[in-house]
């Protein structure tokens, strides 16, 4: 038996022949493609998610809220992003959510659950303790405000989005399938995120309007661009377990 011949029965030993020239160049075509297309049409991107997040803004509350638009840079274009005039705020409440989320963080371990679900409903916790407790002692040196809330996440967004090819094209370099499967992930991961980021971006500010801006550290760090992050995970996991699994049948994607 040469180096090369797989045991018969153990696919661990299967070799996998493919062009190293032809994957770099199909590489460098789609990370060259996606992300010029993100780094072209990513204001507009923006403009839609403005628009979205001054509608959802004035939900219930009519043009009591004062929106300033306020244009920011992001790499060379400018973006727009919201800012806003006043806000009420409310130590009490602050205080109140502070020794609720203090409770929360203090019983989750003693409840019987999936371990991950208990560490998440435990950092939700936590992160809410830290940022109602800061704010209920000193509320006028809170370190955030909603204009930095969504200057940030904007900028997140778009860097996400810039970097979805790059890093799904290195990804799938070593994966023999063709360039049309590889064009069609990219392409529906990317979709995905838009439209994931301008929804949650419209929900977001009307939860720090309407609820409590305290909330910006969970939002951000939970809900924020790490469920980005865990989609295109998702998505490539799947993608390649498709693969394997027609390997295993003997086709090809």
């Amino acid at each position: 038996m040469t180096p090369y011949e797989s045991p018969k029965g153990r696919r661990a030993y299967r070799r996998l022949e493919c062009n190293p020239t032809l994957k770099i160049i199909e590489t460098l075509l789609l990370i060259c493609f996606f992300s010029g297309m993100v780094l072209y049409f990513y204001p507009h991107v923006i403009s839609i998610m403005h628009s979205l997040a001054c509608q959802a803004l004035r939900l219930g509350s009519g043009e009591s809220i004062g929106i300033i638009t306020i244009p920011t840079k992001c790499l060379w274009k400018e973006i727009e992003s919201i800012h806003i005039e006043e806000v009420e705020t409310n130590e009490l409440y602050a205080f109140v959510i502070a020794l609720f989320s203090f409770f929360v963080a203090w019983i989750i371990p003693k409840v019987k659950m999936a371990k991950g679900l208990s560490m998440w409903i435990a950092t939700i916790a936590i992160l809410t303790f830290v940022s109602s407790a800061f704010f209920a002692i000193i509320p006028a040196k809170f370190p955030y405000t909603i204009g930095n809330f969504t200057e940030f996440y904007l900028h997140a967004e778009i860097f996400i989005w810039v970097t979805i090819p790059i890093f799904l094209s290195l990804c799938l370099a070593p994966v023999p399938t063709s360039m049309v499967s590889k064009t069609l992930l990219i392409a529906f991961t990317i979709a995905y995120s838009i439209v994931l980021g301008i929804c949650r971006y419209a929900l977001f500010i009307y939860v720090l309007i309407h609820i409590h801006f305290l909330f910006m550290p969970v939002l951000f760090f939970i809900f924020g661009p790490l469920l980005d992050i865990y989609a295109i995970i998702s998505l490539y996991a799947l993608y390649v377990s498709a693969y394997s699994k027609k390997i295993k049948e003997g086709f090809s994607i």
